[in-house]
């Protein structure tokens, strides 16, 4: 992956990983990702930082990769004012058979399985991801990074061929493409750069890898005009 090593590096050394990372409280998941803009901005330097139920993502501008760090595992249940109860994340790695029993980093779940795609031939479909480095603080965190992309399942000015549509159309009525929703212009895009016999193995690939549990028009889009998924995680609730 080439990409902006002083700037990633520069990134990671800066900002403040709480111990505290990742109740399923959208106060608290928008405390911590305006804290962590907050010092960028103080070090000038220019990022956006976002983030979704289960990891968190740094995404520079001048660098062609973003930074995921996974939440650590606490998602709050039941809270009012002053009462919160906590659990971890349901077994974001069980179905991988992972050894370190760190269950609860999706990020370590996505390396995993992009791999996998990979050796399986699907890596097309996917974006370079990989486990950077570990950062230590309160608690020792460890940091991805990954190809960056635009995220969306809309492509701009896009002409498909009859055939293509009409399969698109066929399928969706026979609920083949299970995950697929409104986002016909991402899988015709596929289907015209990779045909109809491969997407079709990719898409039944996806579901019997629970690849396709999470997918949205945040988790899709875009490599220049290739279609990418950006987000295959999935999450058990």
């Amino acid at each position: 992956m080439d990409f902006n090593k002083e700037l990633i590096d520069k990134i990671i050394n800066v900002i403040v990983i709480p111990r505290c990372f990742g109740a399923d409280c959208d106060e608290q998941y928008c405390e911590i990702a305006n804290s962590i803009q907050e010092i960028l901005n103080k070090r000038e330097i220019e990022a956006e930082v976002a983030f979704g139920c289960t990891k968190l993502v740094i995404i520079p501008k001048n660098s062609n990769c973003v930074i995921k760090i996974p939440f650590n595992g606490e998602m709050c249940w039941n809270y009012d004012e002053d009462d919160y109860d906590f659990e971890p994340f349901h077994c974001a790695n069980e179905d991988l058979q992972l050894e370190d029993g760190e269950d609860w980093d999706y990020c370590e779940n996505e390396v995993a399985k992009y791999e996998n795609a990979v050796k399986a031939g699907f890596g097309d479909f996917f974006l370079d991801t990989r486990l950077y480095c570990y950062k230590s603080g309160s608690m020792t965190y460890p940091i991805y990074t990954q190809k960056k992309a635009s995220a969306g399942a809309f492509s701009h000015e896009a002409k498909y061929s009859d055939a293509t549509l009409a399969y698109v159309e066929d399928s969706r009525k026979q609920d083949k493409f299970r995950w697929l929703g409104e986002y016909t212009d991402w899988i015709c895009a596929a289907i015209e750069r990779y045909g109809i016999k491969k997407v079709s193995s990719f898409v039944e690939y996806i579901h019997e890898n629970r690849m396709d549990t999470d997918l949205h028009s945040a988790n899709i889009g875009w490599d220049n005009d290739k279609p990418v998924i950006l987000d295959w995680a999935g999450f058990r609730d």
